[in-house]
């Protein structure tokens, strides 16, 4: 039941970053072809700066990414409560 749990978290994590990621290629992609429109630049240019816009989000992303890694595992915020905590069992003594 753990791993089912643990997924299920995971995918509500992964669930806002890639909705985000979409709206914001989906408005980036629309953007550049207004800016760039094959029928005045050709098609060269309107891929090119495509690439280039692309290449340059994947990298904000990536470091999005690390910054959130570093944030989940404590090491930016002290008092930050993990995932992994919660899902641990809790141990009861007896006596």
């Amino acid at each position: 039941m753990e791993g089912v749990l643990t997924r299920k978290i995971g995918w509500g994590q992964l669930l806002p970053f890639a909705l985000l990621y979409g709206l914001a290629a989906v408005t980036i992609a629309q953007m550049n072809w207004r800016r760039y429109s094959p029928d005045e630049h050709g098609w060269t240019l309107g891929i090119t700066m495509a690439l280039f816009v692309s290449l340059v989000f994947a990298a904000g992303s990536t470091m999005l990414g690390e910054a959130w890694i570093w944030m989940e595992h404590g090491s930016l915020l002290d008092d930050h409560i993990q995932v992994s905590c919660l899902l641990e069992r809790p141990v009861v003594e007896l006596r």
